[in-house]
């Protein structure tokens, strides 16, 4: 009978355990998502007054090394 209740006492603690880890991770994931999408807009917004005024390569690239990009960014100009 002991058995049984140890079983039953592991089974309910797993299951709650289970049920408050799931959407923490998921709810982790959405935050990490979100603070990169607001990262990569705050980055766009601080280069593109520079990128309306020239498309000299040097000036853009000191642009985008001020821009504070610590992974690198990708600045596309039309030929």
């Amino acid at each position: 009978m002991r058995w049984a209740l140890v079983k039953v006492c592991v089974a309910v603690t797993t299951m709650v355990v289970v049920a408050f880890a799931v959407p923490l991770g998921l709810v982790i994931k959405e935050m990490a998502r979100d603070r990169a999408f607001s990262n990569a807009e705050r980055q766009a917004a601080a280069i593109a007054p520079a990128l309306s005024i020239t498309t000299d390569r040097d000036q853009l690239e000191r642009v985008v090394a001020s821009a504070g990009s610590d992974d690198g960014m990708a600045v596309h100009i039309p030929a």
